[in-house]
């Protein structure tokens, strides 16, 4: 509550609503975040690290080729 009253600059009454779950009307008690579901972001994160892995891998291989050629 300190912090939200500093974020508004008003002083705020230390009360909290509570809705009757058995109320027919009110609020959607049900309710999910819009958007994309966060598995879908767990795939695209294993996309960049498969990315970094073969950035990694051809780096690699390149530079044991280029020693390979000098020697």
């Amino acid at each position: 509550m300190p912090s939200l009253e500093a974020a508004l600059g008003e002083p705020l009454e230390p009360r909290i609503l509570w809705l009757d779950p058995q109320a027919p009307s009110g609020y959607v008690r049900d309710w999910h975040a819009p958007g994309i579901s966060p598995l879908r972001h767990f795939s695209y994160a294993i996309q960049w690290w498969c990315f970094a892995a073969l950035a990694l891998l051809s780096w690699t291989v390149m530079t044991l080729r280029a020693r390979a050629g000098r020697a």
